[in-house]
């Protein structure tokens, strides 16, 4: 059974598990975990809370002999904490391993189970033409099994049951990458901490699937997991730019400048950064306006801050402290920030529009403007609102900033 234990950020889910996981290995039984979360320091710190558990090596640049030591961990029945990185390596040895064992899983934050495969419209057809079928699952299913060649990785998806097609009547082919499902039916409990689940990929993977899933919250007093009841979050915590009539008009008008380059819907979205307004760049636009809010709106110490934009655009926006305040628009299950009080998002969030449609075709549809919030929530919750401490946003993007602050009210 996969449980969702859907709460806010800094509820306590992660603490919850522990506990219920220190509480299982003090019992008599052969029930073994794999507890896997996205970043190495997160292994580190539930390594730290329960001794027991056993990391895979994973300080080396190869993919085959990270998964033999996830093999090899699992063959000898130890507790594992792992990355989402190694995790998302499960193949048809470690289905088949783990078909003899007693575990539970639990995943901290969502998996990237869907990715879009880095290959041409043109290999696609190649591929479906000469190696390969389709069944009603839009699953592809390889059948030339002699061939060997340049789409051998695709073979290797196809084989692992990976594979699957997008295929709008031949004007749009895409194939994309799917963490294998049955790994799910392998564990006697699957549990997944996270905020807002329903709108994530994962939940639509699942979907997909027909993988039935159930959601939990917190009790908020007794700390046992209740039926799911959704939590909002408190208004009077976020000092937004734009947002607060009690400053005077001057302050009013600033804001209103600062907020001027984010009008239109996609404005600061990941094509956006690459266009040009003008006689300037949008990148020296946005430069201009985070540089401006940090030294004028905000008044802020460096370490105080943290601000977001698009991994690429990253190193080419400057300002005091830029580097070292950086964090990853994508950032979730990290606690190393909870000291910050000025947030910056640069950002303005959409999902692969072939993505969306690969799910269409399967009925599944997909709400964009929900996702876009939940990724601003578990970016913000990086600082010290975890704490119940107030902080002050700068949201240039006018959709981003509606989606958050319509939530809040």
């Amino acid at each position: 059974m996969i449980q969702v234990i859907d709460d806010i950020c800094g509820a306590g889910k992660t603490t919850y598990i522990i506990n219920h996981i220190k509480n299982e290995l003090q019992k008599e039984n052969d029930t073994r975990f794999i507890y896997v979360t996205p970043y190495l320091d997160e292994v580190k710190r539930i390594r730290e809370e329960i001794p027991t558990f056993k990391e895979p090596v994973i300080d080396i640049n190869n993919d085959f002999k990270k998964k033999e030591s996830l093999l090899d961990l699992i063959f000898e029945n130890e507790n594992i904490c792992t990355t989402h990185a190694l995790f998302r390596l499960m193949d048809g040895d470690l289905i088949r391993l783990l078909q003899q064992r007693n575990y539970v899983l639990i995943i901290d934050e969502v998996l990237d189970v869907v990715s879009e495969c880095p290959i041409s419209k043109s290999d696609c057809k190649i591929i479906l033409q000469e190696c390969a079928t389709v069944d009603k699952s839009n699953k592809v299913v390889w059948r030339d099994m002699a061939y060997t060649g340049k789409y051998n990785e695709y073979k290797r998806y196809a084989l692992n049951d990976n594979l699957y097609l997008y295929n709008n009547q031949n004007k749009s082919v895409a194939f994309f990458w799917n963490f294998p499902y049955q790994v799910f039916s392998l564990f006697n409990d699957t549990y997944i901490l996270t905020y807002m689940f329903d709108c994530q990929i994962m939940a639509y993977y699942l979907q997909y699937h027909n993988i039935v899933y159930k959601k939990f919250s917190l009790d908020s007093n007794t700390h046992k997991l209740i039926p799911y009841t959704k939590r909002k979050l408190d208004k009077n915590l976020f000092d937004i730019i734009g947002d607060n009539a009690n400053v005077s008009s001057k302050i009013q008008k600033q804001e209103k400048k600062y907020n001027s380059i984010g009008k239109n819907k996609t404005d600061l979205s990941k094509s956006w950064y690459g266009k040009k307004e003008g006689k300037y760049s949008n990148i020296q636009l946005i430069e201009k306006q985070l540089r401006n809010v940090r030294e004028t709106g905000f008044k802020c110490d460096t370490g105080d801050l943290i601000w977001t934009t698009f991994k690429d655009e990253a190193n080419k926006i400057k300002f005091s402290g830029a580097k070292q305040s950086f964090l990853s628009c994508s950032a979730r299950a990290m606690n190393q920030y909870q000291d910050r009080h000025f947030i910056m998002y640069g950002v303005n969030l959409f999902l692969n529009p072939i993505l969306k449609k690969y799910f269409k075709q399967q009925g599944i549809e997909t709400d964009e403007d929900k996702w876009a919030l939940s990724m601003l929530i578990q970016f913000v919750f990086r600082s010290a609102i975890r704490n119940g401490e107030k902080v002050r946003m700068y949201i240039p993007s006018k959709r981003m900033r509606k989606l958050f602050l319509d939530y809040i009210a």
